[in-house]
């Protein structure tokens, strides 16, 4: 349930076949949501059948295309080129969760919010 008081974080979230299927959703907490996808949606199957599950999905060519909102983010080129929502991009790659906070640089889940810990 949404708590419209509380401070949202955009994300993205996507699984990786061929294309990059993605969607937008939001959540409180980051690495509670990390921890979620981690646990409960583990596999590539689990994970298209929950981001397929959101009614807003987008096809995107290639994993560059999915990141390259966030890497051509104001806060990496001048003021007013592109805008990026999301605090955090997440994809299902490679038998894992990833996650990027600069469209760019994909690390496992664990080892993202390990460091960042």
């Amino acid at each position: 349930m949404l708590n419209k008081g509380a401070n949202m974080n955009k994300i993205k979230i996507a699984y990786c076949g061929y294309d990059v299927v993605s969607t937008k959703h939001e959540v409180e907490d980051v690495e509670a949501y990390a921890n979620f996808l981690v646990n409960k949606v583990p596999t590539l199957d689990d994970a298209k059948k929950y981001v397929t599950a959101f009614a807003d999905i987008v096809t995107e060519e290639w994993v560059d295309g999915y990141g390259e909102d966030m890497f051509w983010a104001p806060r990496t080129m001048p003021k007013g080129s592109r805008v990026c929502k999301e605090s955090h991009l997440f994809l299902h790659m490679k038998g894992k969760w990833h996650v990027t906070d600069d469209g760019c640089d994909w690390e496992p889940v664990e080892t993202f919010f390990r460091q960042a810990a």
